[in-house]
């Protein structure tokens, strides 16, 4: 199919029990985007062009549940033969997330992120991970037991599975699985790749070790991941560096 980038999903949203992904699909034959619903055994896949998706009320109802109608813009200038990078796409996905994201968790500034994370550090002192794992297990219980999406600490849980990530031992992998699928209204923030500070045979082979039905999502998640390229060129140390950048860590800003 060449290459191909995830660029929507509603895993994390209200339509979650029944997945839409869009997949920016630039060198196939068969269309611009694969529109993608359910997942495993009952899922379904078409390709569409830029025109079918913004004429054809089905497929424009795809865009609305996957949350990609960030997407409507680029279709028109596909439909008038406009240039249209990959790089600007992506760009543009990542901005809404980073909309959603903020959306989501209005509580804690950035510099109240990035003092905690000059608390602990990127990656943290190996004496911290135990207390770090715990206040992730805190704020997560505080979110099973009943708390509301609003309350609960999201930017904090993001950046305690962060610091695991770069502490880098797969066996952490379940615990930050568990972050994710714990409000489903705010997974995005929580990115699958965070699941891989060990590297991703590690991870798939501690979570396969671990043998819940807990972690049953997460390696679907990732088999889901690796087929739709995410993990094509990337490193754990790459993706830690964008990490530091992201909190100001050690002069990477």
């Amino acid at each position: 199919m060449g290459s191909y980038h995830h660029i929507a999903s509603n895993d994390d949203g209200k339509h979650a029990n029944n997945p839409y992904r869009v997949v920016y699909t630039p060198e196939s034959d068969h269309g611009d985007f694969q529109l993608v619903e359910g997942s495993m055994h009952s899922e379904y896949a078409t390709f569409v062009s830029a025109s079918e998706l913004l004429h054809d009320e089905q497929w424009s109802d795809h865009l609305r549940r996957a949350d990609c109608e960030w997407l409507v813009p680029f279709l028109h200038r596909f439909v008038d033969d406009e240039s249209v990078s990959s790089e600007e796409i992506l760009l543009a996905r990542d901005h809404h997330r980073a909309r959603r994201w903020a959306e989501r968790t209005g509580s804690m500034t950035r510099d109240d992120e990035r003092e905690l994370a000059a608390t602990f550090g990127l990656p943290p002192d190996p004496e911290t991970v135990p207390a770090i794992r715990q206040a992730l297990r805190v704020e997560l219980e505080r979110t099973e037991l009943g708390g509301s999406v609003d309350t609960v600490d999201w930017p904090s849980i993001r950046f305690y599975c962060v610091a695991l990530f770069a502490h880098g031992d797969p066996v952490d992998a379940p615990l930050v699985w568990r972050a994710r699928d714990a409000a489903p209204a705010v997974a995005g923030g929580i990115d699958v790749e965070l699941l891989c500070g060990g590297g991703l045979e590690r991870t798939l082979a501690a979570l396969r070790a671990d043998g819940s039905v807990a972690t049953d999502g997460a390696l679907e998640s990732l088999s889901r991941a690796v087929a739709e390229s995410v993990f094509d060129d990337w490193t754990p140390v790459d993706y830690l560096t964008y990490w530091r950048q992201y909190y100001g860590v050690g002069g990477d800003e």
